[in-house]
């Protein structure tokens, strides 16, 4: 069942520290501004409401049910609410000082749209009590690589539907039939794909669960399956070689696009093309990438989930986040951490050129439009040989 979602304070220590309170049973009630809920227009709590309780992360820490809701003057707040906080005040002056420097930080002042905001004992508050429902087990949490956990590696494919890509490649390519190898080929999908439509075709991909799923598909036989990178591919030739789903964007260094760009061209023909794709740093699609009201409900053929995604680090080029995903069946959390690299238009053409690559193609949209830095989502790469 899915439930709205109860925010303690910012993501951040004090977010995190009274998630703590309520999960160990210290804290029951809370105090928030009744203008809080005035600029969306949010009703206030009522009795028997049930909420996600979310960490800094955006993971469900726990279920409360309100069992109490009163609107106050701050002045009027009793003792007896403020000490079931649960954050250890010993005096009313702490609470009250406490709570005046959250509501007094230049994060709430922007949140609530007044940077001269200031509370005083006339202003409304709402005061609920609550109780913890249930507490979300933390023992069955497992920090895995994405692609190395075979339950999320099963619905890989279920939530990666889209064409868009792959019909670009696929038209971009000569009619064939071609010796083509597709780097990074994930569960397969796009291989097989290109063995129907007649290519002699190698699927490579350095995680073994990912292979594995490809070899069940229908057709799978037609393709040559390895595990690896570029450099394992054995001598080909190949008149052309993929790299989808962004997977470019794994690929950390200069040293390693080097390597991957320069092991492909060794192995194309004399005007054999290698085509990828990488996200445009100037459009920061990272900032997307984040769960702003909490985890959201999924339906999948494993069931439910619940799942959330946090941006961790943005340093340079790189890009670090974390998905978390609740298996609702049993209540396995898996938490992923992933880093992909942003680069710029500028590096990857130095790199191709070093690389030898001698006829490179923009592209910025799959629609084939030309490739602008300032606007375009995409930097999809045709990259040629002489």
């Amino acid at each position: 069942m899915r439930f709205p979602i109860a925010e303690f304070g910012f993501p951040g220590p004090l977010r995190d520290r009274l998630v703590g309170a309520i999960v160990d049973g210290s804290k029951t009630t809370t105090t928030s501004l009744a203008l809080e809920y005035e600029p969306d227009g949010e009703s206030l709590p009522t009795l028997g409401l049930q909420q996600y309780v979310i960490d800094s992360a955006g993971r469900p820490a726990a279920i409360i049910r309100t069992v109490e809701v009163r609107r106050v003057p701050l002045g009027a707040v009793p003792w007896e609410h403020m000490d079931a906080e649960g954050e250890g005040f010993s005096t009313p002056e702490q609470w009250r000082a406490a709570h005046e420097d959250f509501w007094h930080s230049a994060e709430f002042r922007d949140d609530v749209g007044n940077p001269d905001f200031v509370v005083g004992d006339d202003t409304e508050v709402v005061l609920e009590h609550f109780v913890v429902e249930q507490v979300t087990p933390s023992s069955k949490e497992t920090p895995v690589d994405e692609y190395a956990d075979n339950r999320l590696v099963a619905l890989y494919d279920e939530f990666n539907a889209g064409t868009w890509d792959t019909d670009f490649y696929s038209a971009e390519l000569s009619p064939g039939p071609l010796r083509i190898a597709d780097i990074g080929c994930g569960t397969g999908s796009f291989a097989i794909r290109l063995a129907r439509e007649g290519h002699t075709v190698t699927g490579i991909d350095p995680a073994p669960r990912m292979l594995a799923l490809a070899r069940t598909k229908n057709d799978a036989e037609r393709v040559t399956w390895l595990e690896g990178t570029a450099r394992d591919l054995g001598p080909g030739p190949f008149e052309a070689a993929v790299m989808t789903g962004h997977a470019f964007q794994c690929l950390l260094t200069d040293e390693e696009i080097l390597e991957t760009l320069t092991e492909v061209r060794r192995r194309l023909v004399p005007g054999g093309r290698f085509m990828f794709e990488t996200r445009n740093p100037t459009q920061r699609a990272w900032l997307t990438w984040q769960s702003p009201h909490g985890p959201e409900t999924v339906d999948s053929s494993a069931g439910p989930l619940l799942t959330a995604r946090q941006l961790v680090e943005v340093r340079d080029e790189l890009v670090t986040f974390e998905g978390w995903t609740r298996f609702e069946r049993d209540g396995t959390d898996i938490v992923d951490t992933s880093t992909l690299r942003f680069i710029t238009s500028e590096r990857l053409g130095d790199l191709l050129r070093k690389a030898g690559y001698t006829d490179i193609r923009w592209f910025g949209s799959w629609d084939g439009s030309a490739f602008r830095a300032d606007t375009s989502k995409e930097i999809i790469v045709s990259a040629g040989t002489s």
